[in-house]
């Protein structure tokens, strides 16, 4: 794997953190919000510098998409530095960061069940630019229990080359295994 690391930590600092990603799905369970806590972590600026991201749940079984997490690298001041040190305030400090909350309240029909298999990712994409997200990067993967993970990012000051395009696809079914 070859990363161009401008704004980040080294390759094997990032790959070590992807790699305990399930270690800390498992070891912290119980924590409210554990899919918003993953998708900060993997998105601030020392692993992808996403300047935003967001991940949603759509059940096509219940007619529902729902925003389950959301990132902008400017709200990164509500919470701690270290998010894993203390991981059950994350979801008390991120009251406060608009964008995350946005996406929470997120809620409609589910584009799986309502949309032509040919414009799910037109109907994703729109929902991205209705949330402000600016040249947005989707990545879906089908969940337990007929639902579908939707990953959407938006690059930041590091462009994202075609590893990271591979990295963020498994990010998208890790993040299934914190809302499923």
């Amino acid at each position: 794997m070859r990363r161009n690391v401008e704004a980040g930590n080294s390759e094997q600092e990032l790959l070590s953190m992807l790699l305990d990603l399930p270690n800390k799905i498992l070891n912290h369970h119980e924590v409210d919000g554990l899919a918003q806590l993953i998708l900060h972590d993997v998105a601030h600026e020392n692993h992808f510098g996403l300047k935003r991201a967001s991940y949603l749940i759509d059940n096509p079984e219940f007619d529902c998409l729902r925003g389950v997490a959301g990132y902008v690298d400017s709200e990164c001041k509500h919470h701690q530095h270290d998010m894993w040190t203390t991981p059950h305030s994350f979801a008390h400090d991120m009251r406060e960061a608009a964008f995350h909350n946005r996406l929470l309240q997120l809620e409609q029909r589910s584009i799986k069940r309502n949309t032509k298999a040919s414009n799910h990712l037109d109907d994703v994409r729109n929902i991205a630019m209705d949330l402000g997200m600016v040249n947005p990067w989707v990545y879906a993967k089908d969940l337990r229990h007929g639902n579908h993970g939707i990953l959407i990012v938006e690059e930041g000051v590091k462009r994202l080359d075609e590893d990271d395009h591979e990295l963020l696809a498994h990010i998208s079914s890790i993040l299934g295994l914190c809302h499923a």
